[in-house]
């Protein structure tokens, strides 16, 4: 994902001899230093006055220069492209959610994603069903949990995930079903 690409151009500009700190959601597990995207932790790196740009993040209370993904539209694309295959009951694992119509709040990207989901859903005239969206924090042990709960709760015949992890941690599960 993109998360792969950011951290092989921070080891580039690092091996060029620029200073590099990656900011980010989750580690990558990558032998890039990464800090957590707080606003503290983005405070000190403004403070330091080095150029500075977010990648998959917008800060809400600092003007800085973001690289945003379009997952909106990428979402969509994916569940058109399961909907063209014949899957009506799609569910959605991703988080964390805060929406009391079980949108995602806490990070844009995953927001834009869900909500990517819920228009291909509607387009296709397919009508939502909150029983399919199994929210959680992205950590492997909470998807499995909310995919484990999700199996127990409805029938579906494809899954749409949040990002890679996610999906991985997803499929390990119904390796298992």
């Amino acid at each position: 994902g993109l998360g792969r690409h950011v951290h092989a151009l921070a080891k580039n500009l690092s091996e060029a001899g620029h200073e590099v700190v990656v900011l980010c959601r989750q580690q990558a597990g990558t032998d890039v230093t990464t800090h957590p995207a707080t606003d503290e932790v983005l405070e000190a790196v403004i403070g330091l006055q080095v150029p500075t740009a977010l990648v998959d993040f917008k800060s809400q209370h600092h003007a800085t220069d973001s690289v945003l993904s379009d997952g909106l539209d990428g979402a969509r694309v994916a569940v058109e492209h399961l909907v063209a295959h014949g899957h009506r009951r799609i569910a959605f694992v991703g988080g964390p959610m805060t929406d009391p119509e079980a949108g995602i709040l806490a990070v844009p990207a995953l927001q834009h994603r869900y909500l990517g989901y819920r228009i291909a859903l509607g387009a296709a005239g397919i009508p939502f069903d909150r029983a399919l969206v199994a929210p959680c924090d992205l950590q492997p042990d909470s998807v499995a949990e909310a995919t484990g709960a999700l199996l127990d709760r409805t029938p579906f015949t494809a899954m749409f995930c949040a990002n890679d992890p996610t999906a991985v941690s997803a499929m390990r599960v119904l390796s298992r079903a």
